[in-house]
């Protein structure tokens, strides 16, 4: 089974220009950011006694492909800004269809084209894109947009929202640790296709979506009492996106951890079967599974459940676990898509039913459940959140 992931839609090729800023800005003034030109092609860009334009790049050589040439300046902002896989390939690639569709006149430095890419989106999918107004030709953007864009109300509330997101990325980190250093305390071989997958599901998701993930994981362990069990499903935002299934299961002092470990890989690979048999349309199932109470963060599992495959034999096994053992049959439930610029109003983020469920109310999620900085921080590292993701 082939998993779809942003990266491997379309190869960007990249440049920097180490050098350049402090030059350009020597020269020219401002942030030191090159301008974006795609008018010049090819030799145009050499520079020679009273030609050309300095500072400036358009296409490189179109016959092979389109290059993105960064400098310092922008090469930070773009790596902090849009910093994960799926944020990151988006932006290049519709930068990349705006320049090679001839709608772009101009952009005075690459941090101004990221800003207005990140003040607009598209009608349908409520994804970022490059607007046009209808009364012009070409797009030319003008200095100023990065600095409005990073000083206005709605970037500080998104970075302070995001400040949780971050837990899911050190998640990631961990399992890849165990992966290459092979000290996984359990492999599946049977049901999943291997940690890979799941952590390349993990991966996919970007910076939003992250930050709804983690706070749900933080918000199921705020609310699970020390000695339960406690489970949440999170539905896909869209389509192609996996199933998520959160357990908490608590240690006991009197069971050998091995057979506590072993129940739990066991309650977990349960629970996606169950997602499954709860919708039916469901391919892609991830679950995740950590300690409840203070011990939260202790040890991870994570499996990835292909659903493609559906037997009766699954259906039959997924239906005693949901109706004779009660398997998702009171579980948290979430649904739809936060805002990734949110409105404050005491803490809380508003969000909107998922797509195709026009019934669904709106539902609101606390960014910071009730006394939750002496918790253990969800993303594994055993400090507390305050001293970790919580900073």
């Amino acid at each position: 089974m082939k998993i779809p992931h942003p990266a491997e839609a379309i190869f960007h090729r990249i440049a920097v220009a180490h050098g350049a800023s402090k030059r350009c800005k020597e020269v020219l003034g401002g942030s030191g950011s090159l301008t974006i030109n795609p008018s010049i092609v090819g030799k145009a860009h050499e520079i020679k006694a009273g030609e050309g334009q300095p500072f400036v790049v358009g296409q490189i050589n179109p016959e092979k492909g389109y290059v993105h040439v960064f400098d310092e300046i922008t090469l930070d902002i773009i790596l902090t800004t849009v910093d994960t896989i799926s944020d990151f390939t988006d932006y290049l690639s519709k930068k990349e269809k705006l320049i090679l569709n001839g709608k772009l006149k101009r952009a005075k430095g690459e941090e101004n084209l990221l800003a207005h890419y990140l003040k607009n989106y598209d009608s349908d999918e409520h994804l970022h894109e490059f607007v046009i107004p209808h009364n012009i030709e070409k797009l030319e953007i003008q200095d100023g947009d990065w600095e409005q864009f990073k000083n206005s109300q709605q970037r500080r509330n998104q970075l302070k929202a995001n400040k949780i997101s971050y837990s899911w990325d050190k998640l990631i980190e961990k399992f890849n640790h165990h992966i290459l250093t092979r000290t996984q305390h359990y492999t599946f071989h049977t049901v999943e296709v291997g940690i890979d997958a799941c952590i390349r599901f993990l991966a996919r998701e970007n910076r939003t979506r992250r930050r709804l993930l983690a706070m749900q994981i933080h918000e199921l362990i705020s609310k699970t009492p020390p000695r339960m069990r406690g489970t949440r499903l999170l539905l896909p935002s869209r389509i192609g996106d996996p199933y998520y299934v959160f357990l908490l299961l608590p240690f006991y002092k009197n069971v050998a951890y091995e057979k506590i470990r072993k129940v739990r890989r066991e309650v977990l690979v349960a629970l996606c079967q169950v997602v499954k048999y709860l919708n039916p349309n469901a391919q892609d199932i991830v679950g995740f599974a950590t300690e409840s109470g203070k011990e939260a963060g202790t040890s991870e599992d994570i499996v990835y459940f292909d659903a493609r495959n559906w037997t009766e034999k699954d259906a039959e096994e997924a239906k005693y676990y949901h109706e004779e053992r009660g398997f998702l049959s009171n579980t948290s439930l979430v649904m739809g898509r936060i805002s990734e610029y949110p409105k404050t109003n005491d803490g809380v983020y508003y969000y909107s039913p998922a797509p195709n469920s026009k019934s669904a109310p709106r539902q609101a999620i606390r960014l910071e459940p009730k006394n939750p900085r002496n918790l253990p921080c969800p993303c594994g590292s055993g400090l507390k959140y305050k001293k970790c993701c919580g900073r």
